[in-house]
């Protein structure tokens, strides 16, 4: 009965956080099934609703366990090597450090700053990003602009 009525409160907040809430304290409740769909179709919305780097950053940050984080991370992988979207680069760099394609999006980050074929934007690269898994590149495109 406890769970019951803790159910109809979390359908009236209607909101994600009280549908997690509920999830956790009640797991064998009778209305979990219900909840979790509930929790679903509002995640979904709020899916269809991001817009920005930073949008899916966030939704992906408070809701990993959800099917559609990964969704979220492979639009954001998709957006930044096939759109170039280097302001997603940056954000993704940031947060996503275990990423399995976290490389290539490093690597696309640092073509975007050594594209220009001159020595300051690779030096700034190197100053900011010392853990670019590549460093024997940065050397080599310095010497190379440093040459031109």
């Amino acid at each position: 009965m406890k769970a019951h009525l803790a159910y109809l409160q979390t359908k009236q907040a209607n909101t994600v956080e009280a549908y997690k809430t509920y999830l956790s304290n009640y797991p064998s409740g009778d209305d979990y099934i219900s909840a979790l769909e509930s929790l679903d179709e509002l995640l979904a919305d709020k899916y269809a609703a991001l817009r920005t780097p930073q949008e899916y950053i966030d939704f992906i940050d408070s809701n990993r366990t959800s099917s559609l984080a990964e969704q979220a991370i492979d639009h954001l992988r998709n957006s930044i090597l096939q759109d170039h979207d280097v302001i997603a680069a940056r954000l993704f760099l940031q947060h996503f450090p275990q990423d399995i394609q976290y490389n290539d999006v490093y690597q696309f980050y640092y073509d975007c700053h050594a594209r220009e074929g001159n020595r300051q934007p690779i030096e700034t690269f190197a100053q900011h990003n010392s853990d670019y898994p590549f460093p024997m590149a940065v050397q080599s495109d310095m010497s190379q602009a440093a040459r031109i």
